[in-house]
């Protein structure tokens, strides 16, 4: 095929042309490049500026987190810290190193970093208030211990005084266990920035869990976990105590608060109530002139405890709301009801109870006023609760009874003599002497007792007057050792 060139324009160049192009090519690449170096090296100087600034901010992080652990550590107070900030330290390491990455928000990390600060002195303050508690405990005499103590509480707090028989677990080599034990165990949450205790018993079997507590709302406590009868560590005696709940014993002589029994200014007037006679088929019969028998029915005015107290328990139940989380610890762990077992081993909630009672919280989710409502009608409805259970809200049991003839009403128990007695009564039923009533008698200054029976008035026949019994004397108020071998002679 022959091919023709003739329309074809060949391109000719001049080499002065070419070369003037050479030179802008070259000069504006130089250009570029001495700019790019400019600004390369504007960026290395920033980078290395911003390099210093975020490492001398790690620097000052480290020493934040050491002068916080040296702080902690100052007391004494916590055995093996190291072992137990382990992995918090870790943790805040880690959070610090992140400030290098491209996308790190150094505000959200400078606010988590301070947070966790805290919390060495945060567990410092637990196991200090701890060891409060388990002083308490380990040093309690017979009769402190309040009956309606929940009974893991008192697991928990055997555990945390490494009390006998609940010393931790041995293993063998193998970590398997030879000889059963209690387990305590703290880790940390970075959700709520606080510590959690959990006790749990451990044999061959595997692990039982059966108390927790968590640092917040352990702070949240007014006076702690435990409460011994006679020194109140817990805030429902406190509230008890500042509000006047509780009757008064003779110690040394000073009067202090007797938190076994009822300040006599919630007991109701003392109303005579007249037993008849009854015939054999159990009617009552007319009562015979000068012959009736009267008994003085001591009945507790507990709307008048509400009165009193409801107003300063709702204050104190604001205390477990100040985050979802210590309010939510609190539920679980103290005012939530446990469901009812049948027979076959299935739990459920009593017919009429209010489900919401018996339901879990979520410590990560935000408290609607509904569960706020609730749980500070709990606070109230436990103390009453336990108030109840201590039989303070009981009446007199049989009233004290007096008048002529055998009294138809039983003997009160010493145990409640005696209570009577502390909380300085008028009168405490005794054993009827020749068929007579008699009682102990608070005299007019409210300073001793005698024991007087009821007489007929040699002056005034059909009428009766309280006599002295010869022979017994008067005992003085808050002589509680004489009064209990008087009453058990």
């Amino acid at each position: 095929m022959a091919y023709n060139f003739e329309n074809v324009t060949p391109y000719v160049s001049t080499s002065n042309q070419t070369a003037a192009n050479n030179q802008m090519l070259v000069s504006g690449f130089q250009n570029s490049m001495r700019t790019f170096q400019a600004l390369e090296q504007q960026r290395l100087k920033e980078n290395s500026r911003k390099n210093a600034l975020i490492d001398k901010d790690i620097k000052d992080a480290e020493a934040a987190w050491n002068l916080s652990v040296g702080e902690a550590r100052k007391t004494g107070k916590v055995v093996d810290l190291d072992s137990k900030l382990k992995d918090l330290k870790t943790e805040y390491y880690r959070l610090n190193q992140s400030r290098k990455n491209e996308d790190a928000n150094i505000s959200e990390i400078d606010y988590k970093l301070s947070q966790i600060l805290t919390m060495p002195d945060n567990l410092k303050n637990m196991v200090e208030n701890l060891g409060v508690d388990g002083t308490e405990w380990s040093t309690k005499k017979p009769g402190q211990t309040n009956p309606a103590q929940d009974p893991n509480l008192s697991m928990f707090l055997n555990t945390v005084t490494q009390a006998k028989s609940f010393e931790a677990p041995v293993y063998d080599e193998n970590n398997n266990v030879i000889k059963p034990g209690f387990k305590q165990e703290y880790s940390f949450d970075l959700d709520t920035y606080s510590w959690n205790l959990s006790t749990s018993r451990v044999d061959s079997i595997g692990e039982i869990p059966f108390y927790t507590i968590n640092s917040n709302s352990y702070d949240a406590m007014d006076m702690g976990l435990y409460n011994p009868v006679d020194k109140p560590l817990n805030s429902y005696v406190s509230i008890g105590e500042k509000n006047g709940l509780y009757g008064s014993k003779l110690v040394e002589g000073e009067y202090v608060s007797d938190t076994s029994v009822l300040n006599p200014d919630f007991i109701k007037p003392l109303a005579k109530i007249q037993i008849y006679d009854k015939d054999k088929n159990g009617n009552p019969i007319a009562a015979i002139p000068g012959k009736e028998i009267y008994q003085m029915q001591e009945v507790v005015d507990i709307e008048k405890i509400k009165a009193s107290l409801d107003i300063p328990l709702q204050t104190a139940a604001s205390a477990y709301l100040v985050s979802p989380t210590v309010a939510a610890t609190a539920w679980n762990n103290d005012f939530m009801k446990q469901k009812e077992v049948r027979a076959d081993g299935t739990e459920f909630i009593p017919e009429g109870e209010d489900e919401r009672l018996y339901e879990m919280w979520d410590a990560n989710t935000p408290l609607t006023t509904d569960q706020r409502s609730l749980l500070s009608q709990r606070y109230k409805d436990k103390f009453y609760e336990n108030l109840d259970n201590s039989g303070m809200l009981e009446p007199s049991k049989d009233g004290v009874p007096f008048g002529p003839g055998k009294s138809s009403a039983k003997d009160t128990s010493p145990d409640d003599k005696i209570k009577g007695f502390i909380a300085g009564v008028d009168m405490i039923k005794a054993n009827n002497i020749n068929g007579m009533g008699a009682a102990w008698l608070l005299n007019d200054e409210g300073t001793a007792y005698k024991l007087k029976a009821y007489r007929k008035n040699p002056f005034d026949d059909g009428s009766y007057v309280w006599v002295d019994v010869g022979g017994v004397p008067a005992i003085s108020l808050g002589d509680t050792t004489a009064f209990a071998a008087a009453i058990n002679n």
